[in-house]
């Protein structure tokens, strides 16, 4: 999958993207054998199945291939073959699904063919710069443009600054074509700057790829030019540098699931005792669990209450983003609090305060008990289960308390 980082509202096809409109997500489907993600490959049947699942799953678009550009690969074909694989997926995915198609081509042939079959979107992993015809065919089309940072020289020197530059060329060929700027999205081009390749899509740098692609990823907002962009990281070969795992193919890469409802079957299984088990799990690499279950971040489901309770039971919480700076640091504390084997500021209430008053401190700062101490901060007794005159309402701690404020009661004439 494909992720699109939001930022200026443009459109895509028929799609908005940018602004307030929600993070898009572009499902990719390869035609060609040769791609390294062989998972990725779909055709005939499985193509059609492949397609019905991605709408189901929740694509905007759909992305075609025809032939794999992997810079460490050598993957070209015909332009023929390419054209035939592309415009074959097209018709099938057309059959079975409604979403925009996007061609993933630097061929102006291919991208006049897939067009013509009523593709909306253009991805050109080139930024319009490897065929010279490309541009008279997009003239003519007019379709939406996916631009990637590319460049058939070497590039030295800062990686953001050269990668905004090629960015921004790119768009100076789109507006040639009579392109809108509203129809354009931008792509930095993760794992297409390397050191050396095989193929003619990659862009020469005298840096270390792996930490140019992070540092792209690290500062994205310093690349959008006033453009949403398109992120797509999916299976590349960084995560794999980051996994250590050298084959891109055979990252272990576990997959999350979101859901409303969980039916469990009950079935036969040859564990005898739970001690055989461990749902045991990483969120990220330094952070464990011991259920792989998250509570989510949107809307407002989770605060301090929620996380504290998925954190007892082996999970995590994220506290939601509608929150001031000032409340999410407040939910923080309440739910780091709440961990603590020693509380070093508790919260305390005098003798002399009523229970409705300590109710209302405790339900103002989340808190189930409260400390009773006297002006000098010293405890006024060990025992803190909550007794009261029913009368003057005074707070007494304990026995020995509730005995002494038969005196000092303000109705001492009432019963007690």
């Amino acid at each position: 999958m494909t992720v699109f980082i939001i930022n200026d509202v443009n459109k895509l096809g028929t799609i908005h993207v940018g602004s307030s409109n929600p993070v898009r997500i572009m499902g990719i489907i390869n035609t060609s054998p040769e791609s390294f993600y062989k998972k990725s490959i779909a055709s005939g049947l499985r193509l059609a199945a492949v397609a019905k699942q991605m709408e189901e799953q929740g694509a905007d678009f759909i992305d075609v291939g025809g032939m794999s550009t992997a810079p460490y690969l050598s993957t070209m074909v015909s332009e023929k073959t390419e054209l035939k694989r592309v415009t074959d997926a097209i018709k099938i995915i057309q059959k079975v699904s409604n979403l925009p198609i996007s061609v993933d081509t630097c061929s102006a042939i291919v991208a006049k063919g897939a067009l013509k079959e009523g593709v909306e979107i253009l991805n050109d992993i080139s930024g319009l710069k490897y065929d010279k015809v490309m541009l008279d065919v997009v003239s003519r089309y007019q379709p939406s443009l996916v631009l990637c940072a590319h460049s058939k020289k070497p590039v030295k020197g800062n990686n953001i600054t050269k990668t905004r530059e090629l960015l921004r060329q790119s768009l100076d060929l789109a507006k040639a074509a009579g392109i809108s700027r509203k129809n354009i999205v931008l792509d930095p081009a993760i794992g297409f700057f390397r050191r050396s390749g095989t193929g003619p899509f990659f862009t020469k740098i005298n840096s270390d790829w792996v930490e140019r692609d992070l540092l792209i990823l690290q500062n994205l907002r310093l690349l959008k030019s006033g453009q949403p962009l398109l992120v797509s990281v999916s299976n590349k070969s960084f995560i794999g540098k980051l996994l250590k795992k050298e084959d891109p193919s055979h990252l272990d890469i576990r997959e999350g699931l979101t859901f409303d409802d969980v039916l469990l079957v009950p079935k036969y299984s040859n564990i005898t005792s739970r001690s055989q088990t461990s749902l045991a799990t990483k969120l990220s690499r330094n952070i464990s669990l011991n259920i792989p279950l998250v509570s989510a971040n949107m809307d407002t489901v989770t605060e301090s209450t929620m996380a504290v309770v998925m954190a007892r039971e082996g999970g995590i919480g994220i506290i939601h983003r509608f929150l001031t700076i000032k409340e999410e640091v407040n939910e923080i504390l309440k739910t780091k609090r709440s961990g603590s084997v020693m509380i070093e500021k508790p919260y305390v209430i005098g003798p002399d305060q009523t229970v409705n008053e300590a109710i209302e401190y405790m339900q103002e700062k989340g808190v189930s008990g409260l400390l009773v101490a006297n002006g000098e901060s010293k405890l006024a007794c060990r025992n803190t289960d909550i007794t009261r005159c029913t009368v003057c309402r005074l707070v007494s701690s304990c026995k020995r308390c509730y005995d002494k404020g038969r005196d000092n009661c303000k109705t001492r004439n009432q019963s007690w």
